[in-house]
């Protein structure tokens, strides 16, 4: 079950919505779990890690000492994101009588320093902009006409924690792991070392889909479904969609790099895979599931990828 950062509600969100929209979420993953789902949960960090890069600009704008490096921003929300999903799904658990534990796991997620995303930032953070800033970048226009700042976003390649992951599951513990796609490290003698990068983390999901064994890879995000031709005259609105498409879409630049793109990715990455693969708004999770909402990411027919 993946979340999505912006879904969440970044500082520019309102306290109260922000925790209406945990306490919902919690209540359909709670529905989850007594319908007999294993969980595994993660969420993207985009708004909230976007939030901490400013204050740190802030901080060697006025000498305040050196800003903290992107990698360690990625484990603050880790902590702040899982922390408050944890606190509101064991509330509504406690709410029903279900003594289900709940984790939250600081996990890292190896990736490759040659990745080409180092030389070209794609990943949205942070609060958008009606009007393009000076100083910060770099920047791109995103949905809804706002500018927004870009940061590298390679590819996931292993879970540290996959063995710490694959414990825990199998002690009937659901864990809130890979926020924010994961804390990025590389490989260096044999050490593991942070590197400045935001991690997609659709992608991540997908991987711990795969590594996990998971049945479906569910992604819940702040659109009910996914939109071909969005903001077009002839925009269509799918409840399903094929891999060979979802990849089209993908190619044409019909799914926004750093939005709906990697979500798509993903999804084509678990549905080739033989898993169940949706994406849906947040909230509608079990509706999603059930086949009433949302958009299915399906197989390609034989022949296809």
């Amino acid at each position: 079950m993946a979340l999505g950062g912006n879904a969440l509600g970044g500082g520019e969100t309102p306290t109260e919505v922000r925790d209406r929209r945990l306490s919902t979420t919690s209540v359909q993953l709670a529905d989850l779990v007594e319908q007999g789902h294993e969980l595994i949960v993660t969420h993207g960090n985009g708004p909230q890690v976007g939030e901490l890069m400013l204050d740190q600009d802030s901080r060697q704008d006025d000498s305040r000492g050196e800003p903290l490096p992107l990698d360690v921003l990625v484990a603050m929300t880790q902590a702040e994101l899982g922390y408050r999903l944890q606190r509101a799904l064991r509330h509504e658990f406690s709410g029903r009588g279900l003594s289900v534990p709940v984790i939250s796991l600081v996990t890292q997620v190896v990736v490759d320093p040659a990745d080409p995303a180092f030389d070209e930032p794609t990943k949205p953070v942070g609060p958008g902009y009606h009007t393009r800033p000076v100083a910060g970048g770099p920047f791109v226009l995103t949905r809804g006409d706002r500018w927004r700042r870009v940061v590298p976003s390679p590819e996931p390649q292993e879970l540290v924690e996959r063995s710490a992951l694959l414990a825990v599951l199998d002690a009937g513990v659901v864990p809130i792991c890979a926020g924010g796609g994961g804390i990025p490290v590389v490989r260096n003698n044999g050490a593991l070392v942070g590197i400045e990068a935001v991690v997609d983390k659709d992608l991540t999901s997908a991987l711990l889909a795969h590594d996990l064994e998971a049945d479906a890879l569910l992604i819940l995000t702040d659109v009910e479904r996914v939109v071909r031709h969005h903001g077009r005259p002839d925009a269509e609105p799918l409840h399903e969609i094929d891999v060979d498409e979802a990849a089209a879409m993908v190619a044409a630049g019909d799914a926004a790099s750093g939005s709906m793109g990697p979500k798509l990715t993903a999804a084509c990455r678990a549905a080739a895979q033989g898993r169940l693969a949706i994406i849906a708004r947040l909230g509608s999770a079990t509706e999603a599931l059930a086949g009433a909402s949302g958009t299915r990411v399906v197989a390609s027919p034989e022949g296809g990828s």
